[in-house]
């Protein structure tokens, strides 16, 4: 799942977001920064979700909650 406007999305790692389209910027958390970078490689929700899981070595079901809320924030944002 990849949307042209969350590909523009520019990320450094400490977790600084810039949106160029709207000049909005975000800090990201490690986890929303991984599940970001994990789309933008053109993962699907649910395999970023696994990436999640296997990097922080917590359950699926938290980490699949996790990506959930993060999505709700960019829909939230416009970004998707």
């Amino acid at each position: 799942m990849t949307h042209s406007r969350l590909l523009q999305l520019a990320t450094n790692d400490e977790g600084f977001c810039f949106d160029p389209r709207t000049g909005e910027t975000y800090q990201l958390n490690d986890t929303a920064r991984l599940v970001l970078t994990e789309l933008k490689k053109g993962q699907s929700e649910d395999a970023a979700a696994r990436t999640l899981a296997a990097t922080y070595e917590i359950p699926l079901h938290e980490a699949e909650t996790d990506t959930q809320e993060f999505m709700q924030m960019l829909r939230i944002n416009g970004v998707i």
